[in-house]
């Protein structure tokens, strides 16, 4: 056995300890809410008996409703769900070519995910359903050697064991991966080095696998092992060109031979692991919704079961016969057939054929089931993501109902931005630069960022509940402007306490419309200096005319006064 195998075979077998505890609870959770991924403790096939226990669908369909409602609200297609901006000091007077810049990022990478071939959605859908059930999602970005679609995996949690890093952060992922014969040949078979090279590389895989090919059993599964983990700091190097020296390696090894297939890795961390909650010092493994409303699942399925025999019985109730017609014991089942003797207590003859009475309320248990049902749709908060309102209720007062529903769904929606997203686009940011489909940087970026002004890319999203909790602080400052509006119709000089182009330009984050709106604000200083140049110079130019004007009255006063006087001189000499 190849060493660097023995030594994560060793790593695997401690967390495969510490995933346990938690199993039990996934296979139950599966078995009510997605069958087809009863895998924790044997196949699907030998669960069918248990799958028949389950008498209500209502639970898979709050989890198939709480997984359509976060896709709309997070990773909307038809949405802009994302952006992203730079940080660092300095960045208040970016210019203009450059915030452009990276915003166009954002759009780059969801056009990424629109590509028909990607399957990002319908993975995504898969990745919120196991967000709903087990308490945790996981996504696998490959990077495709040629320019195809990006393509995207959704991690189930049955072929996944994870580990954390000191910040809590899951960094570390071993998988378990169900290939056929014909995929394991085909990915470490005998092949070239390279595109155009002559070179060939012989296979890695074992002579067990090559007694199949042999044997043309081509469709027979191989278990593979991968894990992804960071290397050590000076294994590394951001400049490697050779997979072997990237940030993250990858291993793959037969399960069953233990034969190492390769070694390689990846510029950035491939997969994205987010826990929907999860208790401080608790193992890496997180709690879901499907775990809260668990008890609920289980009493709805009884509940269920006790009304459909309570409406079996009324329907095709037990039947009470002379027991001169047959010996035999009490069947309380619908549709049964009891013998009883027709002498009754009170010595009274009763012959023929009756049906046994019920007390069974149906109508009571309804109620019941209903209750359960509906807490159940609470927990998976189906309240929250659908849109249920009066009828007469104004477009403020569905804003403010909306942005107080979004903002219960905080926690759930924080880790996603933390653990998932950043880690998202990072790996998208990275492959998509390497294709060449993001533009080059603006060249007085790469001065900033060689003076380190900008340190990094920072990534906001937009998404419905984004704007709902941005959207609170700019309904706190309408209400202070509603408040200061008689003082500042009395006097309007109160606005010099607010700075007002911060406020306009704070905009662009609160309800995020693209960055090329906003003006440069050197470009907004310049136009405001020509303005006031323009004016001074109107200013001017009216001024001028006024003396002009003012000059040719007095002119034409003085020669009316000399008129008068000369007059005066005449009148005065004919006296």
């Amino acid at each position: 056995m190849h060493h660097l195998v023995k030594e994560l075979q060793q790593r695997l077998t401690v967390l495969k300890k510490s995933r346990r505890e938690a199993e039990t609870a996934w296979q139950e959770l599966a078995e009510f809410l997605q069958p087809e991924k009863a895998r924790f403790f044997g196949s699907t096939a030998d669960r069918d008996e248990e799958r028949e226990l389950v008498w209500s669908s209502v639970p898979e369909d709050a989890l198939h409703q709480f997984a359509a409602g976060i896709h709309s609200l997070l990773t909307n297609p038809a949405q802009t769900w994302m952006h992203t901006a730079l940080v660092g000091t300095g960045t208040e007077d970016l210019p203009k070519e450059v915030r452009e810049w990276a915003s166009n990022i954002a759009q780059i990478i969801m056009d990424a995910c629109k590509h028909e071939e990607s399957g990002f959605d319908a993975t995504m859908n898969e990745c919120y359903l196991d967000y709903g059930c087990f308490g945790q999602m996981g996504l696998f970005i490959d990077d495709p050697e040629d320019d195809s679609a990006i393509p995207f995996t959704s991690l189930s949690p049955h072929e996944c064991f994870i580990s954390e890093n000191r910040y809590g952060t899951v960094d570390t992922l071993f998988r378990r991966l169900e290939l056929t014969v014909r995929q394991v040949q085909e990915r470490w078979g005998r092949r070239k080095c390279g595109l155009y090279s002559d070179i060939w590389q012989k296979r890695t895989f074992s002579d067990a696998v090559q007694r199949k090919i042999d044997q043309k059993q081509l469709e027979e599964t191989v278990y593979v092992w991968q894990a992804i983990y960071p290397r050590k700091q000076g294994e590394w190097s951001d400049e490697a060109t050779i997979p072997s020296k990237f940030k993250y390696a990858s291993v793959f090894w037969e399960e069953e031979t233990n034969q190492l297939l390769s070694e390689g890795g990846y510029r950035e961390q491939p997969f994205m692991f987010a826990r929907f909650s999860k208790f401080s010092g608790s193992a890496p493994w997180g709690r879901g919704a499907g775990h809260t409303a668990l008890p609920h699942i289980r009493l709805l399925h009884s509940q269920e079961e006790s009304k459909n025999a309570a409406v079996e019985i009324q329907c095709d109730p037990p039947l009470a016969v002379d027991s001169n017609m047959f010996k035999g014991g009490v069947n309380t089942d619908s549709g049964a057939t009891n013998y009883y003797d027709g002498n009754g207590v009170t010595g009274e003859r009763s012959s023929g054929i009756h049906p046994l009475p019920s007390t069974a309320d149906v109508s009571g248990v309804h109620v019941l089931t209903k209750e359960r049902a509906e807490e159940i749709r609470t927990i998976f908060f189906n309240d929250q993501l659908q849109m249920v309102g009066g009828p007469n209720m104004t477009a403020y007062e569905v804003a403010i109902r909306d942005s107080k529903k979004m903002m219960l769904l905080l926690p759930m929606w924080g880790r996603l931005a933390t653990e998932f997203l950043p880690v998202f686009v990072e790996r998208m940011n990275g492959i998509l630069e390497r294709r060449g489909d993001i533009p080059e940087q603006p060249k007085i970026l790469k001065q900033m960022l060689e003076e380190r002004v900008i340190s990094r890319l920072k990534v906001a999203y937009v998404s419905p509940i984004t704007m709902a909790q941005k959207a609170s602080e700019a309904q706190t400052f309408q209400r202070a402007f509603e408040y200061l509006a008689p003082v500042i119709n009395a006097n309007p000089s109160v606005l010099d306490n607010f700075n007002l182009d911060e406020i306009a330009r704070d905009t662009q984050d609160l309800f995020g419309y693209p960055a090329k709106y906003l003006k440069d604000t050197q470009q907004r200083d310049a136009e405001r200096q020509q303005r006031a140049k323009q004016a001074q110079e109107a200013a001017q130019l009216e001024a001028d005319k006024s003396m002009v004007e003012t000059a040719d009255k007095m002119g034409s006063v003085a020669g009316k006064a000399d008129d008068i006087s000369q007059a005066l001189e005449q009148l005065g000499g004919a006296q």
